[in-house]
């Protein structure tokens, strides 16, 4: 998957109702191209203060763009301060 923008949706499950799932946006930054069958590295930069609660060490997420699942990925460690965001790893949707 090339990615033509860093901006893409995640899409968190609901620790209250695991049925339901809240999208958050994101700027990533990382690798542009992730190759199929591959990890792919990268920080999330979220658009809301929201993505601070929802994106805690090991909790799974599914990337969308575009009105479709193009990968799934997990949290791998949080940062506050000015440069907030999350360090996530993300493979590719098979």
């Amino acid at each position: 998957m090339t990615a033509p923008t860093p901006s893409l949706l995640f899409a968190f499950w609901d620790v209250e109702d695991v049925k339901q799932e809240i999208q958050m946006g994101a700027m990533i930054s990382g690798p542009l191209i992730l190759i199929p069958g591959t990890m792919v590295f990268a920080q999330a930069m979220f658009w809301d203060d929201l993505g601070r609660v929802l994106a805690t060490p090991g909790t799974n997420f599914k990337l969308w763009y575009a009105g479709r699942i193009v990968g799934v990925g997990r949290v791998l460690r949080v940062s506050t301060g000015v440069t907030s965001g999350a360090d996530v790893v993300v493979d590719r949707k098979s």
